[in-house]
């Protein structure tokens, strides 16, 4: 069984069709069995999609098309609510931005890996972020 909470731009970098790590991207949401995210991924993932379109790398039909399709695939949605307050505290220790601790916390609660390309991530929580590719190895 794979389970693991969900970067936003792992999201994005699959459904919005990125093509250096859409591949990638696309293994990891298909060999995940069981999608985690924190409800900040909503607004994130929407969020992301606005700048695509602003930058005109995706018309509002296939943002539209795309949030359809990240809505489908994730497993549980945990509202913020609780976690914020582990999060805050993280956060501050850290000195990461809370709204990634959000998701590092979902990640400790679960006992499960954060896939991330994010280097700061990583790099501040290597025992809970890992990259795609690792968790793709066999």
């Amino acid at each position: 069984m794979t389970r693991a909470v969900i970067d936003t731009m792992v999201f994005a970098y699959a459904l919005f069709n990125e093509p250096l790590h859409r591949q990638d991207a696309l293994a990891v949401l298909a060999k995940t069995e069981y999608i985690h995210v924190p409800d900040l991924f909503r607004a994130e993932f929407c969020n992301v999609a606005w700048q695509w379109i602003t930058h005109q790398q995706l018309s509002l039909h296939q943002a539209i098309q795309a949030t359809e399709r990240a809505e489908a695939l994730i497993t549980s949605v945990t509202s913020s609510e609780r976690l914020w307050f582990k999060a805050l505290e993280l956060a501050t220790y850290t000195k990461h931005p809370a709204y990634d601790a959000l998701f590092v916390v979902l990640a400790e609660t679960l006992d499960c890996p954060l896939v991330t390309w994010d280097k700061k991530l990583l790099r501040n929580f290597p025992d809970i972020a890992m990259t795609p590719e690792r968790l793709l190895k066999p």
